[in-house]
């Protein structure tokens, strides 16, 4: 196998770097800890509650277990919620039709009785470390000491010793499974999962409510299989590594449109379609980015993209194979198509190939401590966000798939009109090195850099130096004069909030209206209005490449 180049083992190192910031075994374990006090204050009510009622809804609970991202250790810290399953025991044998009706009338008893357990300790120790964050008949989600936990309910075919209450010591219920436990309980839920299958074909003519129980069971039930089958050796660090970057920016950039588990099939899925290309080392990027183009390509996609789990064999699965598929998750999954995820799968792409990951890196961690935060950029302004990067990425430097244009020249006198705009004195004498100074500052703030992926720093202070000294000459300080195209007011917007107005406005119009409105008028150049300037600036880099393209064709 080839050596990772360089390049990428720098972008890999950076990445783990970043996150050991927003995960470690610490917050990991912080989960752990927190998930089993919470089970002993059941029980403790449990135990308070069998004194007058011995028709407990919890008394059919013999265990529980905490799987899900925590059980991987796919943890993002403010992000991820701990999945913590309470299991009772059944046998197939004592499901009849009674039975099998009475299931979602059961586990409704179950969460209505925790959730009132929850109310119970918060009220009598004046708890404002736990609350309900969201409940029905069939799901609760709760905050407990800072930490997110989905609580589920399941059935077993057998009682598993090792999810059992109290199973490693007294108070202690969940705990991580070391690599023998793991593959001790795959093979336990593997024989598990075809009882599971046969039951949700019997219940496939049931009421819906009915079927999606067994369903919602047999997912909880087997989660501790997707755990296995999500294992570091199996995946690799690079694939979780990517996984964990990708929750982040999901988290950033559209507000959770994928669950935990389709993230973690695509990801896998592509770890699998490209060791089949190549025998290179994959990177985590070489599966983000792959993640960013198959998505993309849905855009135009006439059918639904189907994304199968890749199998894996050994010597237990071979004969199971359509169970582990169902017990995994589902054999498939459906990726709704939606213009915001469109959008941000498009920009993202755009900026990695524009090899400017390192500054994707660290803006999109740096959005997740200001949105952790609730602090919003004073610089960037509420107009612009990620959103409007993602979405101007792959515009803002071309007008079509075949043309390309840097926009340093335009960037740089922006950036000199917003420098001079933002003193409270518009006749305050810089000298250049102070406006290249502030001038970077905005680059930077406005996160220009990804916005314009053919554009560099570089390039724009080159441009901002020719462009001062052409419009006033060569002198130690410079004081702003306008010119026709200037603005003059300060109740109008700055110059780069204006001109990204404009921008977006631009790209958002309809190509065919756009085409006709220039073919049937002149666009006024010596305009006072800042909007019409700065559109006309943009249109007219873009024909003037166009027509020099034609000429020399």
């Amino acid at each position: 196998m080839s050596k990772i180049s360089k390049e990428s083992k720098n972008y890999q190192e950076q990445l783990a770097q970043k996150l050991l910031g927003i995960t470690s075994s610490n917050v990991i374990k912080l989960y752990y800890e927190n998930a089993n006090e919470f089970v002993n204050s059941l029980l403790d009510k449990y135990r308070d509650t069998t004194y007058f009622d011995k028709k407990c809804p919890f008394s059919c609970i013999y265990g529980v277990t905490l799987s899900g991202c925590v059980q991987k250790q796919l943890v993002v810290s403010n992000i991820s919620c701990g999945y913590l399953v309470f299991l009772y025991h059944l046998k197939e044998k004592h499901f009849d039709e009674s039975t099998i009706n009475l299931c979602p009338e059961k586990h409704a008893n179950i969460f209505q009785w925790i959730k009132k357990c929850i109310e119970k300790v918060k009220k009598e120790t004046c708890n404002k470390t736990i609350e309900v964050l969201e409940h029905s008949k069939h799901s609760l989600k709760i905050k407990w000491k800072g930490l997110g936990y989905h609580i589920a309910i399941a059935w077993t075919f057998s009682k598993r010793q090792y999810c059992e209450f109290h199973y490693t010591q007294q108070n202690v219920h969940v705990y991580p499974f070391s690599s023998e436990q793991l593959q001790m309980a795959a093979n336990d839920l593997i024989d598990e999962a075809p009882i599971h299958q046969r039951l949700i074909v019997r219940t496939s003519k049931e009421n819906n409510i009915v079927r999606k129980c067994f369903e919602k069971s047999m997912n909880a039930s087997l989660s501790l299989l997707r755990v296995y089958y999500m294992r570091e050796e199996l995946v690799e660090k690079n694939t979780q590594s990517a996984i964990l970057f990708l929750k982040v920016w999901q988290h950033v950039a559209i507000k959770e449109k994928f669950s935990n588990s389709s993230l973690e099939i695509i990801c896998v899925y592509i770890f699998d379609q490209l060791k089949k290309r190549s025998s290179n080392p994959i990177s985590s990027f070489d599966i983000i980015q792959e993640f960013f183009k198959l998505i993309t390509e849905l855009k135009s996609a006439k059918e639904t993209k189907m994304i199968e789990w890749p199998y894996r064999q050994n010597h237990f699965q071979y004969q199971k194979k359509n169970f582990v598929y169902n017990a995994v998750g589902n054999l498939e999954t459906k990726l709704e198509k939606s213009k915001d995820l469109f959008y941000a799968c498009e920009g993202s792409l755009a900026i990695i190939n524009s090899n400017k990951i390192s500054g994707f890196m660290k803006y999109i961690f740096e959005s997740l401590k200001l949105k952790d935060k609730e602090v919003k950029d004073k610089e960037a302004k509420d107009n612009w966000g990620i959103e409007d990067i993602l979405y101007l990425a792959p515009r803002a430097s071309s007008e079509n798939d075949s043309v390309k244009v840097d926009r340093s020249a335009l960037l740089a006198k922006e950036l000199v009109e917003h420098c001079f705009y933002e003193l409270k004195d518009r006749k305050h004498a810089l000298p250049m090195r102070d406006i290249l100074n502030n001038c970077k500052e905005l680059y930077d703030s406005y996160h220009l850099e990804l916005c314009f992926v053919l554009t560099h720093w570089e390039s724009v202070k080159t441009r901002i130096e020719r462009y001062i000294k052409m419009r006033w000459g060569d002198k130690e300080k410079y004081v702003w004069t306008k010119d026709e195209n200037d603005k003059n007011s300060k109740d109008e917007p700055a110059a780069l909030e204006s001109f990204f107005e404009s921008l977006k406005k631009y790209h958002k119009e309809d190509p065919t209206e756009r085409e006709a409105r220039n073919d049937d008028e002149d666009i006024d150049r010596n305009s006072d209005s800042k909007s019409s300037f700065v559109v006309s600036s943009f249109a007219s880099i873009f024909y003037y490449v166009i027509a020099i393209s034609k000429y020399i064709g």
